[in-house]
């Protein structure tokens, strides 16, 4: 241990971990003594330990074990191998009997690895160093809960977490839990039943305190700062007392152990609830940090174990990564600690199977297990075998488990169906359902239910009549679940007649519960009967969130968004909690209503809801906040969603790129797309409405050469075939750009047959450039395919070409054709907001209770207008016409 010290109080090898430092000759320097000279932390100290789930097992080698001549690179090389953080322990030599460097190695180490730096504190006095650590880039700062260290713990905790890193508190083994028991905080109502009588407790009135104080605690399972030392068993017990209280007091800290742990005690320590190990000499002191005679040992094992019955289990045992080995070697010891007992063998093989299958090389080691100890036919652990094989889609092997079974339980034959209809082939399911009836084993409901949401899900809809048959005779049809999944299927399937059949369905179900009726709702709504919809809606004798959320959707999607928002408000008038879908149903009405006040509310209970309190926030949640904000025209604050995604999808890309697009911010919008297209991200790529709102960045910013360009970008790069929105968009941009004769060619080369609305567009260019011969060849066109009510607005422009041009006799024959064929346009409508409510008017509309004022307003603001030089003559009136 001497040598280890005297080699970390080294200052040229403290200079060689990462650079940039100044040399220090002293082991522990003063927090005035520090020098940085390089690095920038770009990424959040919390934000690297909240990517790891509390429900994996972290690996944190500690450096003590490392070589400090090659620290760096042995840090990175750990990391590569698998390991989750690095764990630095800092001795100071008075509170144990060693001694370390302090904030200079975590500041070295910093550029080297992206792992979280996992700091351990065993000094006097911690607070007086925190600042320090956290500057260099410490991600978890831990002190020591005995008053040896400090007596400033909670302070000390504050300290740490204001400054930006979790905090975690260390128990000596001979320490007992009770020392930190004020510490496992839940809530601020709990804070306020504390008696405040001494300096300790007055801390946990501190305001600034969050609901939970401690993030990690750290169980010391050696005394610190003596080597040579063994894992003190007890600790084990300590470590399940420890997980029992934060579950009683509703809290979910990182459990961590250190000392001692290796491949012969971890399993120990999981078991009993530790969730993150500090291996030492267990991680630095193995060749090639893999410990490759533990692997070897390992797949010799699993050799043995499989050469007989499975040889592919031996494949996917091979090259573990360092994370999956430890849990492996967990796996290979707990089995040996239960081999005494057969049925307590079998139990725990059980428990592996539910709690510690993270990859399929973890499942096939404890399959491999199953083989050698000869439970192979034990039906309760086929079944989640079978379960856990289907959902990591490997259906060859499940299928190899199901194939050994002589004769299949009813419960075997429906994890199999199900695997197949829900992660697979679903007409696999189909033919295992239909192969089941030559078997022993008798279809129950789940049976049916699996098979029919497979015919569903793979749309299978004349073997899924077949199937309903099949219900019929057996008298399944008062299955809740299964009459669920016939409704379901009846309104996925095709045909004018679904609802009706799903009715029927849902008819002959003795009883229904919440989801029947949702199914119901939601098929009213895919097929345009939103009245239907209602109706099912206010027959429902309970309703949950999902029934209010799909009323409120299928409202906004079917053009009825003031129903959908007014929904809203009955809904919480009824106190049912919404959830974040049911923002994004709302948020789609905002977007169509042009509602800010509501789209702004919604906002800001997110930010209060989910983002302060640092819970997850749906990407579609954030997609939708950025529609309804450019949808309002207020394009900055989309524009600042957008920026502070961690995350996006190509429907957040569209969704700026449109937004920019229409408020005519073409440069923004083709910046936007580009930065799109610089992604390496195979998940994210434009689609077609992406291109849609690029071709109108350019159509309305007059960019022709970049809308050439993209729209053979569209085609030949990305491999999009042009739908007519695009042809419109390029036809519009043309046309605009007075290259009529371009613009007319486009439409005769396009594969299908033009609409009015690209007609619409060479009629816009005729009024703008006056072409007054392709005019009228569009009018042809317009007289021919359109029905009077569609055809009205096109003649007014078409008119309006005609007045242009000055050739009003055409002008009195447009006018005089529209009477004939009782042509009318339709009224323009606008709405505005005031107060929050939404006021809807068309043009020249009296109907208004405050008409009188509201023209008296418009006159003045016309009056004011023509004093800023407003001329009100155009020549494209089209005066003595009834809109």
């Amino acid at each position: 241990m001497a040598s280890a010290v005297a080699s970390l109080c080294s200052s040229t090898l403290v200079q060689s971990v990462g650079g940039g430092l100044k040399a220090q000759n002293s082991a522990f320097s003063a927090p005035n003594s520090l020098t940085f000279t390089r690095r920038k932390t770009v990424v959040k100290a919390t934000s690297r330990v909240d990517k790891f789930s509390k429900s994996d097992v972290i690996v944190s080698p500690s450096i003590l074990s490392a070589n400090f001549a090659k620290l760096g690179e042995q840090v990175k090389a750990v990391e590569l191998a698998g390991c989750d953080w690095i764990h630095v322990d800092v001795m100071d030599g008075r509170f144990v009997p060693n001694i370390t460097i302090g904030p200079l190695v975590v500041d070295a180490l910093r550029p080297v690895t992206e792992l979280p730096l996992d700091v351990h504190l065993m000094i006097v006095e911690p607070e007086q160093r925190v600042p320090d650590f956290i500057k260099a880039g410490a991600d978890i700062v831990s002190i020591h809960c005995e008053q040896s260290s400090t007596i400033h713990l909670h302070r000390t905790l504050n300290q740490v977490k204001s400054l930006g890193a979790k905090a975690g508190v260390v128990l000596n083994p001979g320490t007992s839990l009770s020392a930190i028991d004020m510490f496992l905080m839940t809530s601020p109502t709990q804070r306020n039943v504390i008696v405040i009588r001494t300096s300790m407790t007055r801390h946990l009135c501190d305001e600034n305190m969050g609901t939970e104080v401690v993030d990690l605690i750290l169980i010391m399972s050696v005394n610190p700062g003596f080597g040579g030392q063994s894992f003190i068993e007890s600790q084990v017990k300590k470590i399940s007392d420890l997980r029992r209280m934060c579950s009683e007091k509703g809290v979910n800290p990182w459990i961590e152990v250190d000392g001692g742990v290796g491949p012969k005690n971890a399993y120990k320590v999981i078991e009993a609830g530790a969730n993150a190990l500090v291996a030492g000499s267990a991680v630095f002191g193995a060749p090639d940090y893999a410990e490759e005679d533990m692997q070897n040992k390992s797949e010799q094992n699993i050799k043995s174990y499989c050469q007989a019955s499975n040889s592919q289990l031996i494949a996917e045992a091979n090259h573990l990564n360092l994370k999956q080995q430890i849990v492996c070697m967990f796996i290979e010891q707990s089995v040996s600690a239960y081999c005494t007992s057969s049925r307590s063998l079998q139990q725990h093989l059980f428990f592996l199977l539910h709690s510690r299958c993270k990859t399929l090389r973890q499942l096939s080691q404890i399959h491999a297990h199953i083989i050698t100890n000869g439970f192979a036919q034990k039906s309760f652990i086929l079944v989640k075998l079978l379960s856990l094989y289907t959902a990591f889609k490997n259906f060859p092997r499940a299928h190899q488990v199901f194939d050994q079974v002589p004769n299949p339980s009813a419960t075997l034959w429906n994890q199999i169906i199900r695997g197949w209809s829900i992660g697979g082939n679903p007409r696999k399911s189909v033919e295992l359902f239909n192969g089941m009836g030559h078997s022993l084993a008798l279809p129950d409901g789940h049976t049916y239910t699996f098979v029919i949401n497979g015919c569903a899900k793979g749309g299978l809809f004349g073997e899924g009549k077949q199937v309903h048959g099949k219900v019929l005779k057996s008298g399944f049809c008062s299955n809740v679940y299964v009459g669920t999944s016939l409704v379901d299927f009846y309104v996925k399937s095709s045909g004018d007649d679904r609802v009706g059949k799903a009715k029927r369905a849902f008819d002959e179900m003795g009883e229904r519960n919440v989801v029947t009726w949702n199914s119901l709702l939601l098929g009213c709504f895919q097929c345009g009967d939103v009245d239907g919809a209602r109706r099912v809606f206010e027959e429902m004798p309970g309703r949950n969130v999902v029934s209010w959320t799909t009323m409120i959707a299928g409202c906004a999607q079917n053009g009825r968004c003031k129903e959908a928002l007014t929904l809203f408000s009955e809904m919480k008038l009824e106190n049912i909690e919404f959830d974040q879908v049911t923002l994004v149903a709302v948020l789609s009405a905002c977007a169509e209503l042009g509602d800010l006040n509501l789209g702004t509310w919604i906002h800001s209970y997110v930010v209060e809801s989910f983002t302060y309190r640092k819970q997850a926030v749906l990407i579609s949640l954030k997609n939708a906040l950025i529609h309804m904000y450019a949808s309002c025209g207020e394009i900055d604050a989309a524009f600042g969603i957008f920026k502070g995604m961690d995350q996006r999808t190509t429907v957040s890309w569209t969704s700026m790129i449109t937004g920019f697009a229409k408020h005519g911010y073409g440069d923004e919008a083709l910046s936007v797309f580009q930065w799109m297209e610089s992604l390496e991200d195979d998940n994210v790529r434009p689609d077609e409405i992406t291109f849609l709102g690029v071709l109108c960045a350019c159509s309305h910013s007059g960019y022709v050469n970049e809308g050439r360009h993209y729209f053979q970008s569209m085609i030949e790069t990305w491999g999009i075939e042009p739908r007519i929105e695009h042809f419109g968009c390029m036809v519009d941009l043309l046309s605009r750009a007075g290259l009529l004769d371009e613009a007319y060619e486009l439409v005769k080369s396009m594969p299908m047959k033009p609409n009015d609305a690209i007609w619409g567009a060479i009629l816009g260019g005729c009024r703008i450039y006056k072409s007054v011969k392709l005019a009228s060849d569009v009018a042809d066109w317009l007289t021919e395919e359109l029905d009077p009510y569609q055809a009205a607005g096109y003649f007014v422009l078409l008119s309006n070409v005609y007045a242009a041009a000055k050739k009003w006799q055409d002008v009195v024959a447009i006018r005089q054709k529209m009477l004939d064929i009782k042509a009318r346009k339709s009224p323009g409508r606008s709405w505005i907001q005031i107060e929050g409510n939404i006021f809807e008017f068309l043009a020249g509309d009296r109907s208004h209770e405050s008409v009188s004022l509201i023209y008296d307003v418009l006159d003045e603001i016309t009056r004011e207008a023509r004093f800023q030089g407003y001329n009100t003559y155009s020549t494209d009136a089209f005066t003595g016409v009834k809109d």
